[in-house]
């Protein structure tokens, strides 16, 4: 299959600058790349966001739209499922990821990856959390592919980047006071999450206020993480995706972690390496003060064991990451994605999707008898077990869809192993055959041969009479 068309859906300019170098590459090997902001219906702040980012890149020398047209691509690729562009005429559908994740409960999620043929993963962690969902192609962070780290000479203040998530896991509330204390014994930069700069509700307003309150100057979401990760000395953040950006440009990290919010069953990957030790954590600055924190990070120790991590995280250095990404490239176009697994995969997805939409209708009418208030226990205990029953099929489907995949991999696994013995047996009869060729040649010209040809005429004819 040659790949010719390829979509990418773009959100934000995080998503943006999360993967604008494979579209870089995809188009330096004469791929056509379109890409596709959506359309946000609801006022919430984020169809601000979208708007925004529109025009913005609308000047760049990329191709732009923001509808579905009636072109034909080989892949679509998505952060993750976004429904405006579930009907573009594609035939892949591939998860790219902008950031490792610090919330599992939403980024690992069946319901937020089964409709993805395959994943472009950093390394092991996120590739053993999404092989049950699809095939996995680890190629590092390709985002800090070309970072080269700039050395801030003549400063007298170390900077901190302080980058805080939005919602109920953001440490703004908490950490912002504690900043504005040191703000004459730092440089402190200031990048909130986009949640928190366009959403309209309650909590992220309240978040602005506090921000507002404390600083002078907030930089935009928009701002370039790249350019702000290389002004900076130290990082602080909370359950952020920046922690892992920070580690990939060797930034010491200090993270906070709002304890009252852990749930064992999804407990964030930062917080199991800070435990390990290779982050500096804290939970509240009771015991003691940021400015504590901030040397320890600081110390060579605890930035080696830090830097010990990303080669655990992430398949390869930052520079590798194009190689390996066309690798990936190399792989559709050599059909490593199997027209079995793809079919089946299609079949799986459309089964999970019809089970979804029956678990939707369920919650619809228990919402719809609760609103009339001429809902019974009983009615309510039936629809319940619908739903449970919807669960259940949901997840005895995705395990035979896992128990195909792997069988589907071993049978490829031995299909390869078989093609190289074969061009293994090649190559040795090669080797024998122009060994035997030399071998002949050297008998015909040698000075023997030459003299006895005589005797061999004679013999020949002798035969004959």
């Amino acid at each position: 299959m040659k790949i010719r068309n390829v979509a990418v859906v773009i959100e934000n300019n995080i998503q943006y600058e999360s993967f604008k170098n494979a579209i870089d590459i995809m188009i330096q090997k004469k791929i056509n790349v379109d890409i596709f902001i959506p359309i946000q219906e609801i006022n919430d702040g984020f169809d601000i966001m979208f708007n925004e980012f529109y025009e913005e890149i609308k000047i760049s020398n990329y191709n732009i739209y923001r509808y579905i047209n009636d072109k034909k691509y080989e892949i679509l690729f998505q952060p993750y499922l976004i429904p405006q562009f579930k009907d573009l005429n594609h035939i892949f559908t591939i998860k790219y990821m902008y950031g490792l994740t610090t919330k599992p409960e939403f980024s690992l999620s069946l319901e937020t990856n089964y409709v993805f043929d395959a994943f472009l993963c950093y390394g092991s962690y996120d590739s053993e959390c999404l092989k049950n969902y699809g095939i996995t192609f680890q190629i590092g962070n390709i985002k800090y592919l070309h970072y080269k780290a700039i050395k801030n000479k003549h400063q007298k203040k170390l900077t901190i980047l302080y980058l805080p998530t939005y919602g109920d896991y953001s440490s703004i509330s908490l950490v912002s006071p504690e900043l504005a204390k040191i703000k004459n014994d730092f440089n402190i930069l200031v990048k909130p999450h986009h949640g928190t700069e366009y959403l309209k509700n309650e909590l992220e307003i309240k978040h602005r206020e506090i921000l507002k309150s404390h600083f002078d100057h907030i930089l935009s979401s928009k701002t370039s993480l790249i350019e702000l990760l290389n002004k900076s000395d130290i990082v602080i953040t909370d359950q952020s995706g920046a922690i892992f950006d920070a580690l990939c440009v060797k930034k010491p990290v200090i993270m906070y972690y709002n304890k009252h919010l852990e749930d064992n069953k999804t407990i964030p990957l930062p917080i199991i390496y800070a435990k390990k030790g290779y982050f500096i954590s804290f939970n509240d600055l009771q015991e003691q003060s940021l400015t504590n924190l901030i040397h320890q990070a600081l110390e060579p120790d605890q930035i080696a064991h830090q830097n010990e991590l990303f080669s655990t995280l992430f398949y390869c250095a930052n520079d590798e990451t194009k190689h390996y990404f066309l690798k990936f490239i190399d792989y559709l176009e050599n059909d490593f994605i199997s027209s079995e697994y793809y079919e089946f995969h299609q079949l799986f997805k459309s089964k999970i999707q019809e089970l979804f939409d029956d678990k939707i209708v369920s919650e619809g009418n228990i919402n719809k008898l609760l609103s009339e208030k001429v809902i019974t226990e009983d009615k309510i205990r039936e629809s319940m077990e619908v739903i449970k029953q919807k669960d259940a099929l949901i997840f005895n489907i995705n395990n035979q869809l896992s128990d195909f995949k792997r069988k589907n991999e071993e049978m490829e696994l031995q299909m390869s192993k078989t093609t190289q013995e074969l061009e293994d047996y090649k190559e040795k009869y090669n080797l024998l055959n122009d060994q035997f060729i030399t071998f002949q040649n050297n008998i015909f010209n040698s000075t023997s041969w030459k003299i006895t040809k005589p005797f061999r005429n004679l013999s020949s004819f002798l035969r004959k009479k």
